[in-house]
């Protein structure tokens, strides 16, 4: 009796875990799929000095990871802004996780924290999740 249970169990088990496999796989595509039009440029420890230390144009840069919830939230917004202010500022995202030099080097301590350069200088820094027109206002002030 006991082990014929057992394998009933086992049968009911893996549909399960497939299910959620494939809501995972299923939100990573749609997640790459909604990035791959973005005017969003993805900055780290290599790129950094030349996508915004050098950049002709101010630069607003989200300091992210992807195990923060505030982050994930803000994420659409840094998206919006990229989008309606391309012509003004260039909107990078940096995540602290692959770019830690860089993070360390901006007292990054807690995110997310928008960073705005302008001719290599901090010109604004914002740590927390802030409402959009509080980013647009750091926007329009450059």
């Amino acid at each position: 009796g006991f082990f014929p249970m057992q394998k009933v169990k086992l049968r009911i088990i893996p549909p399960v875990v497939l299910n959620i496999l494939y809501v995972i796989m299923n939100h990573q595509v749609s997640k790459e799929l909604f990035m791959f039009d973005s005017k969003i440029i993805h900055v780290n420890d290599e790129n950094f000095v030349n996508e915004v230390l050098t950049s002709a144009k101010p630069v607003l840069v989200d300091f992210w990871a992807e195990w923060c919830g505030p982050c994930r939230r803000l994420g659409p917004v840094i998206e919006e802004l990229a989008n309606e202010f391309s012509d003004k500022v260039k909107v990078c995202k940096l995540n602290v996780d692959e770019a830690r030099e860089t993070a360390i080097r901006y007292n990054v301590m807690s995110i997310p924290t928008v960073i705005v350069f302008k001719n290599g200088e901090v010109v604004a820094q914002e740590v927390g999740a802030q409402g959009k027109a509080h980013y647009i206002e750091m926007i329009n002030t450059l």
